[in-house]
This record gives C-alpha cells, structure tokens and sequence, in this order.
C-alpha cells in the first residue's frame, strides 16, 4: 500500500488544489454528469483518463465484460445504477466501452477456464449471445482475431440489452437519449466507434 498512500499524498498537494473550487461547488450542487460510461473492469483501462473527463462528467459503472444483463433478468448493483442514472440524474448518452485482451471475453469463448468459479460463470451467461454472434459471423477466426471480433459484437449487445429498461427505451423513443458503443485498443490508445448507419467500427477523429 505504500505506493498507493503516495499517490493520495500527490494527490492532495499536487491535484487536489487545481479541483478544489469544482469539487466543492459538486459537493454543495450535487452531481449532474450528461453521460454514463459502462465499461469493464480491467485494471488496464483508464476509461475516464482516456476520455480527458474531470470530476463530476461522467457516471460510470464498471465491470467484469461491461455487461448489460437484460431488464428484469438481473437485479443488482449495475442495473441500479443504470436505472438511477438514466431518472435521476438525468443521462443524455449511454457509452458502453469494450476493450481489446478482454478476459471476459477470452472466457466467454472457452467456458471451460471458468467452470471453477460459478459466479463468474453465472455473471458471463448474461452475454453468452455473444461468443455465438462472435463465432457464427466470423467461422474462419480463431485466436485474437476472434476475440477482437467478440469484443465489438459483446458492446452491441449489451446496447440491445439496454433498450429493455424500461427507463432508456422511454427517454430514447423522446429523443432524450442516445447510445454508443466503443471499443478501447489498449495497445495503441486508439477508441473505435461504431456506425450504426454504416455498420462499421472506425477511429474516432
């Protein structure tokens, strides 16, 4: 924990005071962030640092394959949040964010590096559609390659599974609400966008 304390004490002296006066308008006004970020956990992915987001601009949830389960299958900590952003808050665009090297996703495609462990096993099902969407649109992949491919059609997904709350599908059909869907490449900094339009995934520029 040493160098985690040194980082709080680098903090305070060296970040804190250029925040000072935002955080404590926040703290005195409350939160109103315009997007909610869902991404995963993995340690590698500084989601905020990588949109150049400061205190108080983004909600996010953070997870093992930043899944979406389906309305009503799941009822936790990441359907709350969702929930509470989307009437509360209240969230203008949903970002789901995937990320190249996903673990989640390398487990999604071989379940048998889980069977030790049920509730991660359990907590993968709810994208298990897409390992099967991954496979079926790309047979000639194997490798990488497929789980990239994964990857992309796993955020996809869980914007499927976002329109079943009722509270997204409610504020899109206003047009209050917009969803995107990115994927990080950890390897190069790069964030690709996908076009519903065009059916593609680009840089964004």
């Amino acid at each position: 924990m040493t160098d985690l304390r040194k980082g709080i004490l680098y903090y305070r002296q060296n970040i804190f005071p250029f925040q000072r006066e935002t955080l404590e308008r926040l703290a005195r006004e409350g939160q109103r962030p315009e997007r909610l970020l869902i991404g995963c956990s993995d340690s590698r992915v500084r989601l905020a640092e990588v949109m150049g987001a400061g205190p108080g601009e983004l909600f996010i949830v953070r997870n093992a394959g930043n899944i979406v389960p389906d309305y009503g299958k799941h009822v936790g900590g990441v359907t709350a949040s969702i929930e509470y952003a989307v009437t509360v808050l209240p969230i203008r665009e949903i970002i789901v964010c995937g990320h190249t090297y996903c673990g989640a996703i390398q487990a999604m495609l071989h379940p048998e590096t889980v069977e030790n462990m049920p509730a991660v096993k359990q907590w993968l099902s709810y994208a298990s559609a897409a390992a099967e969407r991954g496979r079926k649109k790309n047979p000639a992949m194997g490798g990488d390659a497929l789980v990239r491919a994964t990857v992309a059609e796993n955020v996809l997904l869980q914007l499927e599974h976002l329109r079943t709350f009722p509270c997204v599908r409610e504020r899109m059909e206003k047009g209050a609400l917009k969803l995107t869907a990115w994927v990080f490449r950890i390897e190069d900094g790069e964030v690709l966008e996908y076009d519903s339009a065009g059916g593609e995934w680009a840089p964004i520029r």
